[in-house]
């Protein structure tokens, strides 16, 4: 009976650490390794965490930052995030069959038909999102 007890209020406190409205945004470098990006991070399993690229060479890395209703991005980071949708996009335009890095999540499967109906988040998501056990 304490088993079950203590269980129910472990799986009560995971539920509430969940940000289900929210999500998280990482930044590496090109090329760089998006476990080690997501790992300077704080979330729990389950939480929508997306790791974009970095472009600029010269500068520290923006912090890795919660989101609510939407993206709130700077106008440079806006822009490096449509020269990531666009490289992806060109690439698949060119015929690359593109494997995803390792730590990215499994993109979830939508009908073509029904894609349509999908928030840019959650397109965004199902291209950077990534894998959080």
């Amino acid at each position: 009976m304490i088993a079950r007890s203590l269980e129910a209020r472990i799986v009560k406190l995971e539920a509430s650490r969940r940000r289900p409205n929210e999500m998280l945004v990482v930044w590496r470098r090109p090329g760089g390794d998006v476990r080690a990006a997501a790992s300077e991070a704080k979330f729990a399993p389950g939480d929508y965490v997306m790791c974009f690229e970095w472009f600029d060479d010269d500068g520290p890395l923006p912090a890795p930052r919660w989101h609510s209703r939407g993206l709130d991005l700077s106008a440079v980071e806006r822009e490096y995030l449509y020269r990531a949708v666009r490289q992806r996009a060109e690439d698949r335009e060119d015929g690359h069959q593109c494997q995803r890095e390792p730590g990215f999540a499994d993109p979830p499967y939508f009908p073509d038909d029904r894609i349509r109906e999908l928030s840019f988040s959650d397109l965004l998501y199902g291209i950077f999102g990534v894998a959080t056990p």
